[in-house]
């Protein structure tokens, strides 16, 4: 309202001058005019101070309104992008991989444990002190008939709980919770799991297993997940010259002697279990290039 009365009052001013100066010129008066002149020009002045602040306002305000819908459009944009990134992402991890190994694994990838970060299979710390303690590898070239033979493949015959205990293994060896040790610690990992609802990627603090314990821990945790009554009181604390008896008693195993799959995993399948019963074994994650044909 002051703004407004004080706009009028300008105008007021500035016809009042006007009308003085057309009296100065028809008089002759040089000096009245110019008076008039300098007056008029300072009342626009102030006319236009009085103005300046809500346009200023309004133009302040336009910006802040535009640079915010900028702002938001730009969040808008990425989130939606985000979106359509990540539901790509999904997509093509699904196409990519396999029915019923572990995204993102190549073909006859297995779960390996073997030595401790002192290169030693007993002492050291429990967990993961190097990352690679547990972990997932391709199959090594080395393990061949004629310098590291394996003696069978233990296959589980019941595939919800082969899968389930697949994916146990990738998460135990994705956590460096999980270390290696064949001696004192060895069952730690067993006692640990217990207590994250049977599942490897919750155990919160650091344990070890051997390559016997961590392959029966895992299939015992997957069964019990599962209700899978047969595999649910296995005992995951034997040695790996126990494998077989172990898990060919309860009935969802075979035995397979073939020397054509014992020593590649091209034809075997996710959760297929090779063993040494004097020194060695390991757990197929993801199915072989030709298992189909197995």
């Amino acid at each position: 309202m002051q703004k407004h009365f004080k706009v009028k009052r300008s105008i007021y001013v500035l016809t009042a001058l006007s009308v003085m100066f057309l009296l100065s010129a028809g008089c002759g008066d040089k000096a009245a005019a110019g008076a008039a002149e300098t007056a008029r020009s300072e009342a626009g002045k102030d006319a236009a101070a009085v103005m300046e602040p809500e346009n200023a306002g309004d133009a302040a305000s336009s910006e802040a309104g535009t640079a915010g819908n900028e702002t938001a459009g730009t969040n808008t944009t990425g989130s939606a992008a985000a979106g359509t990134d990540h539901s790509a992402e999904e997509q093509k991890g699904s196409e990519n991989a396999a029915p019923d190994t572990e995204p993102g694994l190549k073909p006859g990838m297995i779960f390996n444990t073997q030595k401790n970060e002192l290169g030693q299979l007993v002492g050291g710390q429990p967990g993961d002190q190097t990352g690679k303690e547990a972990r997932i590898e391709a199959y090594p070239s080395y393990y061949r008939a004629d310098s590291y033979p394996w003696d069978y493949i233990l296959h589980c015959t019941n595939d919800e709980l082969r899968l389930e205990a697949v994916r146990l293994a990738c998460a135990g060896a994705a956590n460096d919770m999980l270390g290696y040790d064949s001696g004192d610690l060895k069952n730690t990992f067993w006692e640990e799991v217990q207590a994250a609802d049977y599942d490897p990627a919750l155990v919160a603090n650091p344990c070890s297993a051997n390559c016997a314990t961590s392959v029966l821990t895992f299939y015992r945790c997957a069964a019990i997940r599962l209700g899978i009554r047969e595999v649910m009181e296995i005992d995951c604390t034997e040695n790996v010259w126990m494998m077989e008896e172990v898990l060919m008693e309860t009935g969802l195993f075979e035995k397979i002697t073939d020397e054509e799959r014992l020593h590649s995993p091209d034809r075997n399948m996710a959760g297929d279990i090779y063993t040494a019963e004097s020194r060695h074994t390991i757990m197929q994650v993801s199915d072989g290039k030709d298992a189909e044909n197995r």
